[in-house]
C-alpha cells in the first residue's frame, strides 16, 4: 500500500473515532445532570398528550439504552386528579420514552409513549364512567403496562378481586385509524386475551373480542353507543361447545338482554331485564336439550358456589330446563332469589313425562375430598297407569302410593348416584330402608322400585 493511501485512512479513521467518542459523551452527559428540576414540566406533558394525570413521587433519571428514556423511581397516574376517590396505578417503575434529540431539552420535552411495569391498579366501580369517557373522548399517546396486579375494589376500597396482568397496550392505530385497547391478563386462574377496538370512520360503534384457551372460550361482542342513557349491542359466545347469540339495550334506566328467535338451533336463550336504580336483575335462562350430568355438575354448581362474587346484587333467577337428556326426567325449572351476598332456591321442580313431578331441594358439599351433590326429594305420582308402565310394576302395588320421598346424592368426581332414605306417602313413616342404593342405570332403578312397592 502507498503512503498516501496510509494518509487518507488515517483521515477516516481518526474523525470516526471523535465521533464515536463524542456520541458516547452526548448520551452519557444527561444522565449526570439533575432532572428532578422538570418534573412539572413531564406531569404536565403527560397529562396533555396522554389525557393522564401524573403525579411523581420519586427520583427522575435519564437512561440510554435501549431506548432513551426518563426513569421515574415512584409515581401515580390517575384519570381523574380533581377525585380523590377515583382509580389509581400505582408503580415504581415508570419509563417515559423521548426522542434522542430531546434527550437535551428540558423545556421542550417530546414524550412519545410511556411505559408502566409493575404496577398495582386500583379500580372501583364507579371508576367504569372515567374509564369509558377515556376509550371515547381522549385521544392519547401509547401507553403499555406489563408485569401488573388490577385490584377491583368495592365502595369500602375491600379488594373483592385480585387480577394478575401480563400486559396492556393502549394506542392509536393511524394506519386503521381507529382507537385499540389489548389486554393479556388472567382472572379466577384462566389466562386469557382480549381486544378492544374503535374506528374514528364509526365511532358510535366498537367491537371486543376475548378468547380464552382453558376452558375454550371465546366472546365478541359490537356495541353502540348513543350516549349514557341509551345503548344496544350484540355478543356471540362460543363455550362448551356452545354457541350463544345475545341483544341487549339499555333504555329509560333498564337493561333488555335477549336471545334472537331466528337462531333456532341455539340450546340456551336469555329474556332478562336489568333495573338500574335500585339495582335488581330479573332474568329467565332456557336450557334446551341438555343432559342431566351438565345441570348437576356445571350449571347448578357455578351458581351456588357463586355468592363471594355477587357484591350488591338483587334479583330473580328462572332456570327453565326442556328436552332434558335423561331416561325419566324430561323438563324442569329451578326458581333462585338473590339477595346481595346470599342464593336461595325458592323452588324446583322436574317432570317426568305423563306420570307426575318432582319436587327438590339440593346442595353441594364434600366428603373425604369429594364433592358431593345432595337432594331431598318428594316424587308426586298422578298417573298412576303410566307408572306402572313406565317402572314396569303392577298397578295394584302402586295404587295406595301418592308421594315418594327420596334422598338422591351424586359424586361429582367419580359420578356414583346413589338414593336413600325412601319413604311412602309420608315422611313421618318408617321408611323402606336404612340402607344406600348404587343407582348405575335405569333396570337398577326400576328393580328398586319394584322391590319397594312390593
Amino acid at each position: 500500500m502507498s503512503k498516501s493511501k496510509k494518509i487518507n485512512s488515517a483521515k477516516f479513521i481518526l474523525p470516526s473515532i471523535i465521533i464515536f467518542f463524542t456520541a458516547i459523551l452526548f448520551l452519557s452527559l444527561p444522565v449526570l445532570l439533575n432532572y428532578n428540576s422538570i418534573q412539572n414540566v413531564i406531569e404536565k406533558k403527560v397529562s396533555s398528550e396522554f389525557k393522564i394525570n401524573l403525579k411523581i413521587l420519586g427520583d427522575i433519571s435519564l437512561k440510554i439504552f435501549p431506548r432513551p428514556h426518563y426513569l421515574v423511581k415512584r409515581a401515580n397516574l390517575d384519570l381523574d386528579l380533581e377525585n380523590d376517590k377515583s382509580s389509581i396505578i400505582q408503580t415504581k417503575n415508570l419509563k417515559i420514552y423521548i426522542p434522542l434529540k430531546k434527550i437535551y431539552s428540558k423545556s421542550n420535552i417530546n414524550i412519545e409513549e410511556i411505559e408502566i411495569e409493575k404496577a398495582n391498579i386500583y379500580f372501583k366501580l364507579d371508576d367504569i364512567f372515567d374509564f369509558k369517557n377515556h376509550l371515547y373522548y381522549k385521544i392519547n399517546r401509547p401507553i403499555y403496562i406489563k408485569k401488573s396486579k388490577f385490584f377491583l375494589l368495592d365502595k369500602n376500597n375491600k379488594t373483592i378481586l385480585i387480577s394478575p396482568i401480563k400486559k396492556i397496550s393502549y394506542f392509536i392505530n393511524n394506519k386503521n385509524n381507529s382507537k385499540e385497547l389489548k389486554i393479556q391478563g388472567n382472572i379466577f386462574d384462566v389466562d386469557y386475551n382480549s381486544h378492544w377496538t374503535r374506528s374514528y370512520n364509526n365511532p358510535k360503534n366498537s367491537l371486543m373480542e376475548i378468547k380464552s384457551k382453558n376452558p375454550n372460550l371465546f366472546i365478541k361482542n359490537i356495541f353502540s353507543f348513543e350516549d349514557n342513557s341509551n345503548f344496544s349491542g350484540k355478543s356471540s359466545i362460543s363455550f362448551l361447545k356452545e354457541d350463544i347469540i345475545i341483544n341487549y339495550l339499555k333504555k329509560d334506566g333498564k337493561i333488555f338482554i335477549n336471545s334472537p328467535n331466528e337462531n333456532k338451533n341455539q340450546k340456551i336463550k336469555f329474556n332478562s331485564k336489568i333495573e338500574l336504580e335500585p339495582f335488581f336483575i330479573d332474568a329467565i335462562i332456557n336450557f334446551n336439550n341438555k343432559d342431566i350430568n351438565f345441570l348437576i355438575d356445571s350449571l347448578l354448581y357455578s351458581i351456588l358456589n357463586s355468592e363471594e362474587y355477587l357484591g350488591n346484587i338483587n334479583g330473580k333467577l328462572n332456570l327453565v330446563l326442556n328436552n332434558i337428556n335423561n331416561p325419566l326426567i324430561n323438563n324442569g325449572q329451578i326458581n333462585i332469589s338473590i339477595k346481595e351476598k346470599t342464593i336461595e332456591l325458592e323452588n324446583s321442580i322436574f317432570e317426568i313425562e305423563n306420570i307426575g313431578k318432582i319436587k327438590s331441594d339440593f346442595r353441594f358439599y364434600e366428603n373425604q375430598g369429594y364433592l358431593i351433590f345432595a337432594s331431598e326429594n318428594v316424587f308426586d305420582i298422578t298417573n298412576k297407569n303410566e307408572f306402572s308402565k313406565k317402572f314396569q310394576t303392577s298397578s295394584k302395588n302402586i295404587k295406595n302410593i301418592n308421594k315418594i320421598y327420596f334422598d338422591f346424592e351424586k359424586n361429582i368426581d367419580n359420578g356414583e348416584v346413589s338414593i336413600s332414605n325412601i319413604y311412602l306417602n309420608k315422611i313421618d313413616t318408617e321408611n323402606f330402608s336404612d340402607n344406600i342404593y348404587s343407582i348405575k342405570n335405569i333396570h337398577i332403578l326400576r328393580a328398586l322400585i319394584r322391590n319397594i312397592l312390593s
